[in-house]
């Protein structure tokens, strides 16, 4: 998608920041709106979807990344890797990974990633719903 950007077959894209840095550093493109509540630390002039007046709930969803394990997973296991997660979260080498990438917020524990699940799990639903597409 990015290729297709650069050579002007396409006049939008929409990805991480990480993935879209080579059109931003050449100028062949620029960022028009971050999807997170706040402004990213990598792009500190590029304003929100909401700054801009982008209300609609799809445009305020948490972006993340996460690990999952087999539903049969035992809970102890679960919450020890979650656990791990947020402490490997805190290194010095996780830090520069994030950096890099433009994230901004640290790993959640499990608890703050099940909330977020539930609160913005049945956004994402509606949404898909509404594009006339099943989950699967």
């Amino acid at each position: 998608m990015w290729q297709d950007f650069a050579a002007g077959v396409i006049q939008a894209a929409v990805g991480s920041y990480q993935a879209a840095l080579p059109v931003l550093d050449t100028g062949v493109g620029r960022a028009i709106a971050v999807p997170t509540p706040v402004r990213m630390k990598k792009l500190p002039e590029t304003r929100t979807f909401i700054e801009q007046g982008v209300t609609g709930n799809v445009f305020q969803l948490t972006s993340f990344t996460t690990l999952v394990a087999p539903a049969a997973t035992p809970t102890d296991r679960i919450e020890l890797l979650a656990k791990l997660m947020v402490e490997g979260g805190k290194t010095e080498r996780v830090q520069k990974l994030l950096e890099a990438f433009g994230v901004d917020s640290p790993a959640m524990d499990r608890a703050s990633s099940v909330a977020l699940y539930e609160k913005e799990g049945p956004i994402w639903l509606k949404s898909i719903k509404s594009l006339g597409l099943e989950p699967q």
